[in-house]
């Protein structure tokens, strides 16, 4: 116990390396659940003892869920100090601890159910034949002038002959799907729910250009004599060899675009910004301006690629967003909707309900008739 004691508090302090929060990961599975609720109240009463302040997106965030699965959340416990902190664990095999006030949940009429979004996607082949992914068996999907299509494990790739004419493909991932691609010249692109990429069946010339709507994370394959760039909502974002994200909607605010690995210069009409690592750029909708942010969360940012929601700060209409575009519903406020920020970590692969039990200590209440999702907040 004076083990776990102690990988506990180092976790909690962020001082614990990966290797000592896979052995905490690995003795926390081998304990009852109320060692961990132990665990918690002690580092609660630790730092009310000695008056320390914690962010205000956690304070009085307790979270007493613990996710054994994916789609499984378990009863809450009663926590001691429960106004102390908030706890993640993220477990090394992609499950996670999420810990939060035991407060009495708000009572809903929801009897119905929403599954999670799934690996689909529709392609529009260039003579305009329409390839359904979803049912598409593993194999040739299409053979077009030249340029071969194939599907494995859920992932398009492309094979252009040297002489293969070369034509233009559209992949759009419906609402309540998400793809990925393996681009003619390599370069792997992830497609979030809603969202659409247009490229070509072979990039030839001196450059290579795609045209993305709505949200994708691109690995970009390396060839310094012919820059990768991406069109999305009015900015252009130019890579040699490199990893991003871009997050363009035309229900969110602006087009914003974080780099994890490399550098990419992005253009929005006059404006330009180079970016670092970790930084990303804004290019609100309302204005017409490109502006640069330092020290982003990137784990908030790719979470959906790794597949999990991850919000921080975040508004009940910044959220209700994603799960629209996700579980494929509509979102129906009914009154005044909350002006209250979140701080919610859970698998993309919960149901709704599950995921809307997150937000309810928040005041939100809610039912689910058919696909269509009425919202109510007490805050």
């Amino acid at each position: 116990m004076d083990r776990l004691q102690e990988l506990f508090h180092k976790y909690y302090e962020k001082t614990a390396t990966a290797a000592e929060r896979t052995e905490l990961a690995a003795l926390l599975a081998q304990e009852p659940d109320d060692t961990l609720a132990d665990l918690i109240s002690q580092e609660g009463e630790r730092l009310l003892h000695a008056d320390q302040s914690l962010a205000p997106q956690v304070a009085g965030q307790m979270l007493a869920h613990i996710l054994r699965s994916p789609a499984k959340v378990r009863h809450l416990w009663p926590v001691r100090a429960a106004a102390a902190a908030a706890v993640l664990i993220a477990v090394a095999t992609g499950g996670y601890f999420l810990l939060r006030p035991a407060a009495k949940a708000p009572h809903t009429a929801a009897h119905q159910d929403i599954q999670p979004g799934q690996t689909g996607a529709v392609l529009t082949l260039g003579d305009g034949t329409v390839v359904a992914l979803d049912s598409a068996a593993a194999g040739l999907i299409a053979r077009q002038q030249g340029t071969t299509v194939t599907l494995d494990a859920g992932q398009l790739a492309y094979h252009t002959e040297e002489n293969g004419e070369v034509t233009y493909n559209l992949l759009q991932t419906p609402r309540g799907r998400q793809f990925k691609v393996l681009l003619p010249d390599s370069t792997v692109v992830w497609l979030n729910a809603g969202s659409s990429l247009r490229y070509p069946t072979a990039f030839r010339g001196q450059e290579r250009r795609v045209k993305l709507e709505g949200e994708g994370y691109f690995d970009v394959h390396r060839d310094a004599a012919r820059p990768f760039r991406v069109e999305a909502a009015g900015t252009e974002v130019t890579a040699l060899g490199t990893e991003f994200n871009i997050n363009a909607y035309a229900n969110e605010h602006a087009s914003v675009t974080t780099l994890t690995e490399g550098k990419v210069r992005v253009k929005r009409n006059a404006y330009s910004v180079e970016l670092a690592p970790g930084r990303q750029s804004v290019a609100a909708y309302a204005k017409n301006d490109l502006q640069e942010q330092a020290a982003v969360n990137i784990e908030e940012t790719i979470a959906w690629k790794e597949g999990n929601f991850y919000f921080d700060n975040a508004t009940l209409q910044e959220i209700l967003r994603q799960f629209e575009r996700w579980y494929d519903i509509e979102v129906v406020y009914e009154g005044k909707v909350s002006s209250r920020e979140f701080f919610v970590i859970i698998s993309r692969k919960s149901t709704l309900s599950a995921v809307l039990r997150l937000l309810q200590d928040g005041g939100v209440r809610y039912r689910i008739e058919g696909r269509r999702l009425y919202v109510q907040s007490d805050k």
